[in-house]
């Protein structure tokens, strides 16, 4: 006689009914939202190209627009002024998964705005650069976004504006202080001068220096009113960079400096210019982020 069969004993059982109580604290759970603080926050790039190779004369143009939020983790960042090489997004450029929108239809209570300005930039200029290029960042462009970019913030595909003003602003909440020494840079110093450079900053680097909108702005979940946001950064002059400084100590004047050797005091320069400035800018929001509650069931 054969044994009974692997289930065959098995019987579903009527599933079990909570109590009213019960019912009422299950609604609770669900009903319940977080609140937390955590920032949200998105990188721009600001590329000066070299637009006759040799004149060592770096142009942003008037007219160019970056926008912030504009891309998510795992998409390209062009709309943000990277390049087509720069790859996609991932953590170290932004906290968001889709553009424009925020996380898993969370709502953020905006009650500030912060721009940090970067030490240093990760370029891939061409599909020749096997490894990013480092480009640190230089004085003069971060002087020039200064003197002739505007920042806004664009809802609802840009039918809203919130005009911010320029860079100076908005500070930035936050950032690296003092400098560190030019271990690896170009050693053109004089002898017994030390090869240091100063962290760039915009503003004092405190969490709380940052540019504060009192009324609140909310970023609201996909598909309400207000759930589509970009910072739009956009050029409103043309911002010319030239090598040495400016057009009277230009790389091209007939300049030799007093305290050049004989063996160089040639007309050739030791430093080699590079062929872009970069200048990236990291904008994160200060506020509060309202979701509702992981449930389980």
């Amino acid at each position: 006689m054969r044994g009974k069969q692997l289930g065959e004993r098995i019987r579903r059982t009527k599933q079990v009914k909570v109590s009213p109580r019960e019912a009422a604290i299950i609604h609770a759970l669900r009903m319940q939202q977080r609140l937390t603080s955590y920032s949200y926050y998105t990188k721009v790039r600001f590329i000066f190209v070299e637009l006759v190779p040799g004149t060592h004369t770096y142009t942003l143009a008037k007219g160019t627009k970056v926008r912030g939020f504009g891309y998510g983790r795992g998409t390209s960042m062009e709309v943000a002024g990277f390049t087509a090489f720069d790859g996609v997004g991932s953590p170290s450029e932004t906290n968001l998964t889709d553009a424009n929108k925020t996380i898993s239809g969370q709502n953020v209570v905006i009650h500030g705005i912060a721009a940090q300005l970067m030490d240093a930039a990760l370029i891939k200029r061409s599909i020749a650069d096997t490894v990013p290029v480092l480009r640190l960042l230089d004085f003069h462009s971060a002087a020039g976004l200064v003197a002739g970019m505007s920042i806004s913030i664009a809802m609802n595909g840009a039918e809203n504006n919130i005009q911010m003003g320029i860079l100076p602003m908005i500070p930035g909440a936050g950032g690296l202080a003092g400098g560190a020494s030019d271990i690896s840079g170009n050693q053109t110093g004089l002898a017994g001068t030390p090869n240091r450079l100063d962290f760039g900053a915009n503003g004092w680097q405190v969490s709380s220096n940052f540019h504060r909108v009192p009324e609140g702005v909310v970023w609201r979940h996909t598909g309400a009113v207000d759930s589509q946001l970009n910072l739009v950064c956009e050029v409103q002059r043309d911002i010319v960079v030239i090598a040495g400084g400016s057009i009277e100590n230009g790389p091209l004047a007939n300049i030799v400096a007093n305290n050049a050797f004989d063996s160089v005091a040639t007309g050739v320069a030791r430093f080699v210019w590079p062929t872009e400035l970069v200048v990236d800018v990291m904008f994160h929001l200060k506020g509060e982020v309202i979701s509702d509650r992981t449930t389980l069931t």
